[in-house]
């Protein structure tokens, strides 16, 4: 509401889509070992017939890639990635927010309904 007040449009649904995402594979020998086995990720990958295969392909990459260097893990997001496609999506929370002009409103004016998290994956982010 505090939207469409503001720029003169219904109220409606927002949808949002990410176009310029990137995978970090790790630093080191750990991202040489991606550039050298990228075929077979990707087989692995295509081979996939269920969620769980997913876990399969992230227990082949850290059984067989090199380790990440130390004071470096978590660059590599490849296995995080696995883990998160092996879940099994959670219903939409909502939002709910007070019906009172976008000036006026607060942090307690904004409410999030119905959030059920999965446990949170780590990924380092390069600086």
């Amino acid at each position: 509401n505090a939207l469409a007040q503001r720029t003169g449009f219904e109220v409606g649904e927002f949808g949002h889509t990410v176009v310029d995402a990137h995978v970090y594979c790790g630093r080191g020998d750990r991202g040489k070992w991606y550039a050298n086995n990228l075929r077979y990720v990707q087989e692995r990958l295509a081979n996939v017939e269920s969620k769980e295969g997913y876990l399969d392909v992230k227990s082949w990459v850290e059984r067989t890639a090199p380790d990440e260097p130390n004071g470096q893990e978590g660059y590599d997001h490849v296995p995080g990635l696995l883990e998160q496609l092996s879940r099994t999506p959670r219903d939409r929370p909502r939002i709910e927010i007070a019906d009172k002009p976008l000036d006026e409103l607060t942090h307690e004016d904004v409410e999030v309904v119905d959030y059920d998290s999965a446990d949170g994956i780590s990924f380092a982010v390069a600086e």
